[in-house]
């Protein structure tokens, strides 16, 4: 739980830096939103091979989202790395 909340933190940060342009920011309001799920998810039940997973998944996205943040500049993320798109099938 406690990486999680390192990466909601990050996150939730990176959507509020005004440095970043508008869809950077909604980009990280996504990322936040998708690990506040995960988040719930491992609170209601604790699968520890799902929660694996999902740690992975989110530890993807967000080194996308820095590297696309520190690369691209003003071009924003790729669109690929949705964290919507990348959701597994649930149980």
């Amino acid at each position: 739980m406690k990486n999680l909340k390192e990466l909601f933190d990050l996150s939730s940060g990176q959507a509020k830096n005004t440095a970043l342009d508008l869809e950077q920011r909604q980009f990280w309001v996504r990322i936040a939103g998708y690990v506040a799920q995960v988040i719930n998810s491992v609170s209601k039940s604790f699968d520890e091979a799902f929660v694996t997973l999902e740690l992975r998944r989110l530890e993807k996205i967000v080194n996308e989202a820095v590297a696309a943040t520190e690369v691209r500049g003003n071009r924003g993320p790729s669109k690929k790395s949705d964290p919507e798109t990348e959701k597994p099938n649930s149980k």
